[in-house]
């Protein structure tokens, strides 16, 4: 807390009892007053007033005039106090005084700091909108949240509608929050370096945002990662994440106005799967390390599922045959340089294609299906990767003349009476024989 200007308050006891022919006196007992009707006396408050004015002047040398908004909350049990807060937690239902924190911040928006320490929840916390819920980091600041945490709003633990950071969200009592989520995201948001320890039945994140960030989150996931339930138009990002368990991100739509255009980059994790279905065209899921990626369309709408870009993935420790399903009713959509040899199996895995004009070009396994595969798979009895061989094609199947065939003047466009009138076929040795060329006689040397 920065120190005050005036480090004691002024008195403010100046007499304002003067009457009519009363004398002013250097001391004012000196003529039957008080001491504050000295002169002197009123003099030396004038010059503290005066030095008052002039360092609170000073101070705003060191004012940025910039106004933020932030209130700091601690726990009693991490050892903090009031002094270091503006909200202090005790251990027990701590949702109380963050929700109240959260609830001061107005509606021009602003932060909720959470000190290092474990916050114990037995309800869920709400977030709004122009609130940036930050901590002191993932591994420092805890919201643990205890059986029953999960009966609030729409199952989940924490509802966001503004943006979460920098902590972690733990659920580890095995059973609890059956099918419900530790974060359930509305309207925009961001969510970044947090991490995520759910129980055995708790998802992590449900999906329904207008536009949805997730970025350098780490994920102890055997459940779903990321779900859509409510089907709602938006736009999804997952940048830079890492699963450490087998996670799912299933992100779906129903209809072209409402499914999610979609952004997978960078991210990694143990079996992970991506799962979209009637997701919004240009879609892109790329430089990911990965188990499977599927891309469906089971609602059957023609406009989606198409146009997306599925580039550059690693899928090199799969257990899956097929890599990546692209489902029927998918369509015009480009998987190129991926990257499907299993290297703990050392076998190649599929792409399976059951849509209509998709492009599956360049990857490790170079096949793919209705779109049109680079290459074959067998020929002349040869399987795997085939290139042509001596004796697969006669001259005739390429469209190339016999090695017997001898041009007649019409081959060469000649015609009767004017330039070449014959045509003769010599080797070397004959033509250097010749005493004499005729001039109309076309001679081609054989090899």
């Amino acid at each position: 807390m920065a120190e005050r200007p005036l480090p004691s308050p002024l008195p403010a006891d100046l007499p304002e009892n003067w009457a009519l022919d009363q004398i002013v006196a250097p001391d004012g007992t000196s003529v039957g007053l008080t001491q504050q009707h000295g002169y002197n006396y009123l003099m030396k408050q004038v010059n503290a007033a005066h030095r008052g004015v002039n360092a609170i002047n000073e101070s705003f040398d060191t004012i940025s005039g910039k106004r933020t908004c932030r209130f700091v909350v601690g726990t009693s049990v991490a050892g903090w106090t009031e002094a270091d807060c503006d909200y202090l937690c005790d251990g027990v239902d701590d949702q109380d005084e963050i929700q109240t924190a959260i609830n001061a911040v107005p509606s021009s928006g602003g932060e909720i700091v959470l000190l290092d320490g474990t916050y114990q929840l037995s309800a869920h916390l709400t977030v709004k909108a122009t609130v940036v819920l930050r901590g002191a980091g993932m591994n420092t600041t805890v919201l643990s949240m205890k059986e029953g945490a999960f009966d609030g709003e729409e199952g989940a633990a924490v509802v966001l509608y503004g943006s979460i950071k920098d902590l972690c969200l733990y659920n580890f009592v095995s059973g609890t929050g059956s099918g419900k989520f530790l974060l359930k995201t509305s309207a925009n948001n961001v969510v970044s370096d947090v991490r995520f320890r759910p129980d055995t039945a708790t998802s992590c994140i449900f999906e329904d945002s207008e536009t949805l960030v997730v970025t350098r989150c780490l994920f102890y996931s055997a459940t779903p990662t990321i779900l859509t339930g409510e089907a709602r138009k938006s736009m999804v990002t997952f940048f830079g994440n890492h699963i450490r368990m087998s996670g799912k991100i299933a992100l779906k739509g129903l209809t072209v106005n409402d499914s999610p255009k979609v952004l997978i980059f960078g991210n990694n994790g143990n079996n992970l799967r991506v799962e979209l279905d009637a997701v919004n065209p240009e879609s892109i899921v790329a430089c990911n390390q990965l188990d499977q990626i599927q891309l469906l369309n089971t609602s059957g709408d023609t406009g989606l599922s198409k146009g997306c870009l599925i580039a550059a993935n690693n899928f090199a420790y799969v257990e899956r045959s097929a890599c990546m399903i692209l489902g029927a009713n998918t369509s015009y959509n480009f998987v190129t340089g991926n990257q499907c040899i299993s290297l703990t199996y050392g076998t190649q895995r599929f792409i399976q294609d059951s849509g209509q004009n998709n492009v599956v070009r360049f990857n490790s396994n170079d096949t793919g299906g209705s779109g049109g595969a680079s290459g074959v798979t067998s020929f002349n009895g040869r399987t795997g990767t085939v290139t042509p061989q001596a004796g697969d094609y006669t001259a005739g199947m390429v469209g190339a003349r016999p090695d017997t065939w001898t041009p007649t003047a019409a081959d060469v466009g000649a015609v009767t009476g004017q330039g070449v009138q014959t045509i003769q076929t010599l080797t070397q040795a004959e033509y250097d024989a010749l005493t004499a060329k005729d001039p109309s006689t076309l001679y081609i040397i054989k090899e």
